[in-house]
């Protein structure tokens, strides 16, 4: 089994790499300068909280890599939400590079995706796969992913000599491009076209851009230029749009988006704009189209595959999955720290041994939730093995007890791990009624500020309150220094105290 870790990305240089990774799953390439493009538009900083009605709002993103033994770039994902997603959801992606998979990354970068969303509150995961791999399917599916949605792909050839013939029908509807629309207010009436029409299209949810975001997200997307936005028109009326984005790299484009005002339905105009979009990608010598369609969008897959010959490739499923609500609600249950509360945290003498000692009774029960662990004939739990060794000065072993307005609240045990330039939190408890009163991390900060360099600790995989908590005092105290692995069921986190 290869060795590697999860780490958040680092930019610019991760761009390159990741580009390629995409490149083995979705339909057309990307590169590094899209990725910094798309970067641009979107603040640095994002801000979730949960909404009136119980639901994750706002926006922000996670996104992590998969790095090997030699520092390599092997896997990607990224879970995020719009301000215009749907209340509740994140949308996730993972990606491996293909010499790379079936090793564990897939599953580890999940993890970590999906600890994020339980930490902030996610009630509902979007994910998407190509309908062709199998392997991918069953990743979700294993995952208790359901599919919701099919997303059709399909190519026109432009060589074939046949779509010379092809006339819309006669009509008093002209079609223009936007460079050709002079009026001030033209982008904005696009924008309202593009508004009213997308709520036609089956399985659209959450609300819609503002003007400025649409602007980012359709007129300024890699490819897009005013001329290849083909605007349909009655009088002064815009009633419908084809938009095609450039892909140079292909020699192609791709039909982004079409749509047709409500009330000029059924009059030809959507097989119109398709027309139009044909013989301007012919005119440009381009070599192929692509589009998608939803699986119940009957008339546009009607126009494409049957009167315009499109043939189908792997498309994409929208694989969802509900988080269980109890686990929704660890990302609402942060600390609130009792200014009233004193923590002190003191090096365990010699007297506290035992209080240690039956401290760990209690640790040990708080974790037969996630480990089973079977209490023996005589009502105890088994003592921790390397126990005496904090009490037999042994180099690097250190106790602490925890207080709380002068009550014992729990206890932490620290080693110096053999190559003895990093540090680990071996074992850190603390009772269950001073928990969410800001006590274990008022802890955890002083014994992370007492030992300034690098650090390992751990969770069980299963122990998302673990997770959530340390995920947080982590992120405060390391920052992004902060590097993801998992072994025999624990999730070991590295990072380094400066």
């Amino acid at each position: 089994m290869m060795s590697y870790i999860i780490r958040k990305i680092r930019t610019p240089e991760d761009y390159s790499s990741i580009a390629e990774i995409l490149g083995y799953v979705f339909s057309e390439p990307t590169s590094a300068e899209n990725l910094a493009d798309e970067d641009a538009k979107i603040p640095a900083a994002g801000s979730l909280w949960i909404n009136e009605d119980g639901h994750l709002a706002g926006f922000d993103r996670y996104r992590l890599v998969a790095v090997n033994e030699k520092g390599e770039v092997v896997g990607y994902g990224i879970s995020w939400r719009a301000p215009w997603t749907e209340a509740g959801e994140l949308n996730h992606l993972l990606a491996v590079h293909p010499d790379y998979r079936k090793q564990g990354i897939g599953r580890a970068l999940y993890r970590e995706l999906e600890n994020w969303a339980v930490l902030n509150g996610a009630s509902k995961l979007n994910y998407e796969v190509n309908d062709n791999d199998a392997s991918s399917i069953a990743f979700a599916e294993h995952r208790r992913f359901d599919r919701e949605r099919h997303q059709f792909e399909s190519v026109l050839e432009l060589s074939n000599d046949g779509l010379e013939s092809l006339m819309p029908s006669q009509s008093s509807i002209v079609i223009q491009p936007l460079s050709e629309m002079l009026e001030p207010e033209a982008e904005q009436k696009l924008y309202e076209l593009y508004k009213g029409t997308s709520r036609d299209i089956p399985g659209i949810s959450g609300d819609y851009f503002d003007f400025q975001e649409w602007k980012k997200w359709t007129l300024e997307l890699p490819g897009s230029r005013p001329e290849y936005v083909l605007i349909a028109l009655d009088g002064d009326r815009y009633v419908g749009v084809a938009h095609l984005l450039h892909q140079t790299s292909t020699e192609s484009m791709y039909h982004e988006y079409t749509g047709v005002d409500k009330a000029y339905l059924g009059r030809g105009i959507g097989f119109a704009l398709k027309v139009s979009a044909v013989q301007l990608a012919k005119q440009l010598k381009i070599k192929y189209l692509r589009t998608n369609n939803d699986s119940l969008n009957h008339p546009m897959l009607h126009i494409n595959r049957d009167l315009l010959g499109y043939k189908p490739v792997p498309g994409r499923y929208k694989m969802v999955k509900k988080l269980p609500k109890e686990n929704n609600a660890l990302g609402n249950k942060a600390a609130k720290p009792d200014t009233n509360v004193k923590v002190e945290v003191l090096q365990a003498l010699m007297t506290d041994k035992t209080v240690i000692k039956n401290l760990v009774q209690f640790y040990i029960y708080d974790f037969t939730e996630f480990t089973n662990e079977k209490i023996s004939e005589q009502g105890t739990y088994p003592i921790l093995s390397d126990l005496h060794k904090y009490w037999e000065h042994y180099d690097g072993y250190n106790a602490y007890i925890v207080k709380a307005n002068g009550e014992i609240a729990g206890f932490v045990l620290v080693k110096q791990l053999e190559d003895e330039r990093s540090h680990k939190l071996a074992h850190f408890f603390i009772l269950r009624k001073f928990r969410r009163a800001g006590v274990g991390t008022q802890a955890a900060r002083a014994i992370f500020s007492s030992v300034t360099g690098k650090w390992v600790l751990n969770q069980l995989e299963n122990n998302y309150p673990a997770i959530a908590f340390w995920n947080r005092v982590i992120s405060e105290a390391a920052g992004e220094d902060l590097t993801v692995r998992y072994e025999q069921g624990k999730r070991i986190q590295s990072f380094t105290i400066r």
